[in-house]
């Protein structure tokens, strides 16, 4: 019985200790973005932001094509019997997502 709840005391400082590690890191990681946004002039942040509003219709629409892509190839490598031309047209597919090419 001792020994049950010396490693159920072992298993529970080690999940503490590996969540506190993942919340240092995630707010380092908050903190890189002002970092890495500070590193342009105030000139270049508001034409990425203008940019970005006026194709907002057109990178949502990419966006929501890439995601069906890669749908599409999940469901072809899960399918059985497994179709290698099909996977690879579905790869062709995300390929074209990913470039933007129409």
């Amino acid at each position: 019985m001792l020994v049950l709840l010396a490693l159920s005391l072992g298993l529970n400082f080690f999940f503490i200790g590996y969540a506190a590690h993942g919340l240092r890191q995630a707010a380092a990681a908050r903190g890189l973005i002002p970092e890495i946004a500070g590193a342009y002039s105030p000139e270049v942040r508001e034409g990425f932001r203008t940019v970005m509003r006026d194709n907002r219709a057109r990178t949502f629409e990419a966006l929501r094509e890439l995601r069906a892509a890669r749908s599409d190839l999940a469901a072809t490598e899960k399918a059985e019997p497994f179709d290698e031309a099909a996977v690879t047209k579905a790869i062709a597919a995300v390929r074209v997502a990913v470039k933007g090419d129409r």
